[in-house]
C-alpha cells in the first residue's frame, strides 16, 4: 500500500487531516516518521498543516479537502449563508481533524482553498465568503449545480488533474458541449453570444449570412437552448465549463465588460442558468446576483457620503452582494467612485472640495483647491462663489467676508451682520452699566455668535458705525440724534473754512 492509497483510507473512515503516526499505523511502518514525512513533503498531492511540533504535524490529501469545501459549500447553500467569521471557519475546519480544534482557520488550507474559489477573504476584517455557495443557491433546483460539483471533484481525484490549467479544462469541456449540436447551430449561437469576435452578431447578419430568415436564425437559436434546458448530458459539460472557469479565476464573480473572455462568462453562466446582473453605467457584470439586490444601488443618485471608494466599499459590504471576495468588492466600489465623480454638478463638486479641505475657506482658495482635484471641470473665482453663495448641502457662509464653510463641522450662519450685533451689543452693555463699552468686551459678545471673525472687520463695524461714538481709545457709546446732528453741523462748518483757505490760497 503505497502513500496516497493509505491516505484514502484514512479520509474514509475518519476526518480527512491525519498525523504521521496514524499514516504509520495504517501502512505498518512504525518508526519511519522522517522517511514518511520526507515522501510527504515531495508529493504534490498533499497539503501540510504546519505545527508547533512534529507530533502535532497533520497531512492532508487534495482532493479530500477539495470534497469537503465542496460539501462545505453545498451546505452553507442550503443554507443560503454565504459569509462567515473567522472564528466560525476555524471551528467547522477543525471536523478536518480527529481531536483538538484550531483557534484562527489553517492559513495553509484557507490559502490552497482560496485559489479555486471554494473559501475568500471579505472585504471586513476577520470574515471570509463564499462565492461558491452563492452559485449554488441561484441555480435552479431541478440542475442540482451540486451534483457537478462533486463530478469535478471526482475527476480531478480519480484522473489527478491537479496540474493541468484550468483554462485547458474550459476549452475541453466545451469542445465537448458544442459536439452534441451541429456546426450550424454552433456557428450562429457563438455568433450571437459574441463567442466569435466578442460582439453579438445580429440577427440581420445572420440571416444574410446563412441565407435564411430571421425568424428561423431565432429558432434555430431557441432550439440550443431549449435542448439544454431539457437534456441533463447536454447540459453538463456546459456546466462543468463554468465551474472551472469559476475555479480558474479564484472566486471572482465580477465581470468586466471591456474584457475579451466577458462573452464566454456570461455565456457559462446562462449556460448554467446562474443569474447575473449587466450594470452598463459602469461597465460590470456581476455574476450569481439578482436586479432586486442591485437595483438598491441607485447608481445614477448622488451620496455626499459614497463618493469615495473605500466608503462605497463599505456601503456594498452592508447593502450589496454580501459573497463577493475582497477583489471584487474593491474593484466595483472603484468603479462606481468614478462613475459618480463623472456625474458631479458644480454644488457637488464644490461641497466635496471644502469637505476635503476640512476647515473654513476663502471662495479664492476653494476655487484654487477645486481646479486641483476636478481639474476636468474648472471653475472660476467668480463661479465659485456664486455656488457657495447658494449654501447648498450644508455650505453656510460664517459672516466674514467671502469665507464659507461646512454645517456639520457645528458652523452656522450669523442671525444679522456686523454692523447691526455691534450696534446691539453696545447699546446693551452700556444701558445696563452706563460706562463706555470697551473693544475687547465687544469681541467677546460678537465671539459668541460669530464662531469666525475679523478683527479689523470688528474695527470698521465699530469705528464706522453711524450707530456708535467712539469717547476714548476704543471704548464706545451709542449715538444719540443731536450727536448726529452736531457731527453734520461740525461737517458743514469744516467745509466752509476749507473753501476759504482754498479761495485765498
Amino acid at each position: 500500500m503505497d502513500i496516497a492509497q493509505a491516505a484514502s483510507e484514512l479520509s474514509r473512515f475518519c476526518p480527512p487531516c491525519f498525523t504521521l503516526g496514524q499514516l504509520s499505523a495504517v501502512m505498518h511502518r512504525a518508526g519511519q516518521d522522517r522517511a514518511l514525512r520526507a515522501a510527504l513533503g515531495h508529493d504534490e498531492r498533499f497539503l501540510c498543516v504546519a505545527s508547533t511540533s512534529p507530533e502535532e504535524e497533520r497531512f492532508i490529501l487534495k482532493t479530500a479537502l477539495f470534497r469537503w469545501f465542496v460539501d462545505l459549500n453545498i451546505r452553507l447553500a442550503n443554507a443560503e449563508t454565504f459569509r462567515l467569521t473567522d472564528r466560525q471557519v476555524a471551528s467547522i475546519m477543525s471536523h478536518l481533524r480527529r481531536s483538538g480544534g484550531w483557534l484562527v482557520p489553517p492559513g495553509e488550507l484557507a490559502c490552497w482553498a482560496r485559489t479555486l474559489g471554494l473559501i475568500a477573504p471579505a472585504y471586513t476584517p476577520g470574515q471570509y465568503v463564499f462565492p461558491l455557495a452563492r452559485v449554488l443557491a441561484c441555480s435552479p433546483p431541478d440542475l442540482d449545480l451540486s451534483w457537478t460539483c462533486r463530478d469535478a471533484l471526482a475527476e480531478f481525484g480519480e484522473q489527478q488533474r491537479w496540474t493541468l490549467p484550468l483554462p485547458d479544462l474550459v476549452n475541453n469541456a466545451l469542445a465537448v458541449g458544442f459536439a452534441r449540436f451541429s456546426e450550424r447551430v454552433v456557428h450562429l449561437v457563438k455568433a450571437r453570444t459574441g463567442l466569435l469576435t466578442g460582439a453579438e452578431t445580429t440577427l440581420e447578419e445572420l440571416a444574410a449570412s446563412f441565407r435564411l430568415t430571421r425568424e428561423r436564425i431565432r429558432q434555430l437559436q431557441a432550439e440550443f437552448w431549449s435542448e439544454l434546458e431539457r437534456s441533463g448530458p447536454s447540459r453538463r459539460p456546459f456546466l462543468a465549463a463554468f465551474l472551472a472557469d469559476f475555479m480558474n479565476r479564484s472566486g471572482s464573480l465580477l465581470v468586466n465588460a471591456d474584457s475579451p473572455d466577458a462573452p464566454l462568462r456570461k455565456f457559462l453562466a446562462r449556460c448554467a442558468s446562474v443569474a447575473y446582473v449587466e450594470l452598463r453605467p459602469i461597465g460590470l457584470t456581476v455574476l450569481a446576483a439578482s436586479s432586486r439586490r442591485l437595483v438598491a444601488w441607485k447608481l445614477r443618485e448622488w451620496f455626499p457620503d459614497q463618493i469615495e471608494a473605500d466608503c462605497i466599499a463599505r456601503w456594498i459590504e452592508s447593502e450589496g452582494p454580501v459573497w463577493l471576495v475582497d477583489g471584487d468588492v474593491r474593484g466595483l466600489a472603484e468603479r462606481v467612485a468614478q462613475f459618480r465623480r463623472k456625474r458631479l454638478k458644480g454644488t457637488h463638486r464644490v461641497y466635496l472640495t471644502l469637505r476635503d479641505m476640512g476647515r473654513p475657506a476663502h471662495y479664492s482658495r476653494v476655487a484654487e483647491v477645486h481646479n486641483s482635484l476636478f481639474p476636468d471641470h474648472l471653475m472660476s473665482e467668480r463661479n465659485v462663489h456664486a455656488t457657495l453663495g447658494r449654501e447648498r448641502h450644508g455650505v453656510v457662509w460664517i459672516g466674514v467676508r467671502g469665507t464659507f464653510a461646512l454645517a456639520e463641522w457645528g458652523y452656522e450662519r450669523p442671525p444679522r451682520g456686523l454692523f447691526e450685533a455691534a450696534t446691539e451689543i453696545v447699546r446693551r452693555i452700556h444701558g445696563q452699566t452706563g460706562e463706555p463699552v470697551p473693544m475687547t468686551v465687544i469681541v467677546a459678545e460678537v465671539s459668541k455668535e460669530w464662531r469666525v471673525v475679523k478683527r479689523s472687520s470688528l474695527a470698521i463695524a465699530t469705528h464706522c458705525n453711524p450707530n456708535l461714538r467712539r469717547v476714548f481709545g476704543d471704548s464706545f457709546i451709542p449715538r444719540e440724534p443731536d450727536d448726529r446732528l452736531q457731527d453734520e453741523a461740525s461737517a458743514d462748518e469744516l467745509d466752509r473754512i476749507l473753501r476759504e483757505f482754498r479761495d485765498r490760497h
